[in-house]
């Protein structure tokens, strides 16, 4: 079922990023990303890309603070590396998602009083990815997402059924 909403979640992405490329035909590139330019297979890595971080941040939902926590340092982390690039208008987006995740953790630490949900869980991941995709600049997106990411490869590898599985 995960599988399905990750697809769908894909091409919706992917429809509507081929739809921009099509309304922009002048697309000003400040350089290659991965050695990628803007071609179906760009397209098909930025979607999955978004796809697993999106689904990544998502897997830390349920646990009173944690996901807003994290949002709220990798937001500001992330903000940090942006201001000492001088992107000051995407780190002001950032800071923006620091701020209101550092009110929303002020709620959703224990006990809980509110939650935020599968589709607020969208939010933080698809802003990182949007600025990574803005920025030409996805080295800082894989450090922000690092913790989700081993927390996916984590439970990946406590799914195989081996002998020496890693718990924490």
């Amino acid at each position: 079922m995960s599988f399905l909403l990750s697809l769908c979640q894909v091409i919706a992405f992917a429809s509507s990023y081929v739809q921009w490329i099509n309304e922009h035909v002048i697309i000003p590139l400040k350089a290659n990303v991965f050695n990628l330019e803007y071609s179906i297979i760009s397209i098909i890595t930025v979607a999955v890309f978004y796809s697993v971080f999106v689904n990544s941040f998502n897997l830390l939902a349920g646990f009173n603070g944690l996901e807003s926590g994290l949002a709220v340092l990798s937001s500001f982390t992330y903000s940090l590396y942006l201001f000492n690039n001088h992107n000051f208008f995407v780190a002001g987006v950032c800071l923006l998602l620091t701020i209101s995740f550092l009110v929303f953790w002020y709620y959703n630490k224990f006990p809980a009083q509110i939650f935020l949900g599968d589709s607020g869980s969208l939010i933080p991941a698809s802003v990182y990815v949007g600025i990574a995709v803005y920025t030409f600049d996805f080295y800082p997106l894989f450090f922000i997402m690092g913790p989700h990411l081993i927390n996916v490869i984590i439970k990946f590898l406590n799914s195989l059924d081996i002998k020496y599985s890693v718990h924490f």
